[in-house]
């Protein structure tokens, strides 16, 4: 776990369309190679302060809550697993969620830096051009950060099939997998597991490795229909979309997709080749997480520049 726990949160969400001029880009200087969009602390209250402005009333809002296929599933969820709870929850190493509250500045825009990127959207990919960018700790990052410091209720799910994590940063020895949810929706319940942080919810791949085969498009997109109005956002770990083919099947499916990317180790041509995959499939680019970050001057030096 050491191992994992040292790479947490080297990164950042950064909310740059990145879908082009990813040349110009790497070809720039380091420190101004993908800038974040410029969104406030309150941005989250600003909008619904605007919306109840213009609408007088947030029920017709993005932020309304709609009808869930499944009612009271939160609730269902718990009770099931209730004895979890109680004796050993899934949750985070202390040493990665005292990193999570150092980068609460970071953290508390994230859902900012997102709507931004993508308004309205719901699901995310979290996925990379090669393995081991650090796509499973920016995705515990993002989900974390909008389920607790945003309060939003979030499903964190894991389809890095061929390998899996998030079951080992939450310590979790439960068998759970998404290809038996998906082929039967019954087992939602069984599957999805409560953690520590009230709103945060994970689905693990702690299964032995099994093809992936017998899931396809139609079957994510009624997962997802079903699901997605119990849940404010529902966020996928992907698998590298160059080295796994059901990372597509997934970028057509959500509402936008998250690349990180390796700092000074990932080639633009390279991203650029994973970047048009998703957009020749009609996929859409959220942003990129930036990770593995140098710094070549003091730390204290980037805030004021």
């Amino acid at each position: 776990m050491a191992g994992y726990e040292e790479k947490f949160l080297n990164g950042r969400i950064l909310a740059q369309d990145a879908a082009y001029n990813m040349r110009q880009a790497y070809q720039g200087s380091y420190s101004q190679r993908f800038e974040p969009f410029s969104y406030g602390n309150n941005s989250y209250k600003q909008e619904r302060a605007e919306l109840k402005e213009t609408s007088g009333d947030l029920s017709e809002s993005k932020f309304a809550e709609k009808k869930c296929q499944f009612p009271h599933l939160i609730e269902t969820i718990k009770e099931y697993h209730k004895n979890l709870l109680q004796v050993n929850p899934p949750q985070l190493s202390k040493r990665a969620e005292e990193q999570l509250t150092r980068n609460y500045r970071q953290t508390i825009v994230a859902e900012g830096n997102l709507q931004a990127a993508v308004p309205n959207a719901k699901s995310f990919l979290i996925t990379s051009s090669f393995p081991k960018e650090g796509k499973t700790t920016g995705s515990i990052f993002l989900a974390h950060s909008l389920a607790v410091f945003s309060g939003r209720k979030v499903l964190l799910i894991d389809t890095n099939f061929r390998a899996p994590k998030i079951h080992l940063f939450f310590n979790i020895t439960i068998p759970c997998s998404l290809i038996d949810v998906i082929a039967n929706l019954n087992e939602v319940t069984k599957n999805i597991l409560p953690t520590k942080y009230n709103d945060l919810f994970i689905l693990p791949y702690s299964v032995s490795i099994s093809t992936i085969g017998t899931i396809n498009k139609k079957q994510i997109k009624n997962f997802l229909n079903s699901l997605e109005e119990c849940f404010d956002y529902i966020i996928f770990d992907g698998g590298s979309i160059l080295s796994a083919s059901e990372v597509v099947m997934f970028a057509q499916s959500v509402d936008a997709v998250i690349f990180v990317v390796e700092c000074e180790k990932t080639k633009w041509e390279v991203l650029q080749n994973a970047i048009d995959k998703v957009l020749n499939v009609s996929g859409k680019l959220g942003g990129i997480i930036l990770n593995k970050r140098k710094y070549y001057l003091p730390k204290w030096l980037y805030r004021i520049i």
